[in-house]
């Protein structure tokens, strides 16, 4: 009907989502901002930060991004308590169709155990403070995340794939 993207209906789609829980304001409805993000939206998500990179990338031609997504973690306590991973590698050569891969599961939840102390936080009993966090090695990043569908969107994506590239700038000026 408005020949839109399919970024752009994804986009459609987070906004709305996002939004019903302030507009409706029930306990359906915020319950849906914390409950945990599938797979799926997190490959959506992996797909808005590669499409993002890989739009500056392709001018040159030469690199590409490639997310590495694993299996959403199921164990342990609630959503609020899971944290997720995706690492976003750069190849050689022009970007493919699908930039998405999958990730050894045992790798992905090493690297969030090690950070676990550091990604959850209670300075006070009642409040308690959680943190994203990406890791750069040589020629990757690891993005870690609570496991909460509001961080795992299209529009998350595209805020984090626009870090991603300030931050590789900023460190090849350096």
């Amino acid at each position: 009907m408005y020949r839109l993207s399919a970024d752009e209906r994804d986009l459609v789609k987070d906004a709305v989502s996002r939004g019903a829980s302030t507009f409706l304001d029930t306990r359906a409805s915020r319950a849906q901002d914390i409950a945990a993000a599938s797979e799926a939206e997190v490959e959506v998500y992996a797909r808005a930060v590669c499409g993002t990179v890989n739009a500056v990338l392709r001018v040159s031609g030469r690199r590409h991004l490639v997310a590495c997504v694993a299996a959403m973690p199921d164990a342990g306590g609630g959503p609020l308590d899971r944290f997720a991973s995706v690492r976003f590698a750069m190849r050689p050569g022009r970007a493919p169709r699908n930039a998405v891969v999958d990730w050894d599961r045992a790798r992905a939840d090493d690297s969030v155990a090690r950070l676990r102390t550091l990604l959850m936080r209670s300075p006070t009993p009642y409040l308690r403070e959680r943190r994203h966090v990406r890791l750069y090695g040589e020629g990757d990043v690891t993005v870690i995340k609570p496991v909460q569908r509001r961080y795992w969107n299209v529009a998350s994506g595209l805020m984090d794939g626009d870090a991603i590239l300030a931050d590789h700038w900023l460190r090849r000026s350096q």
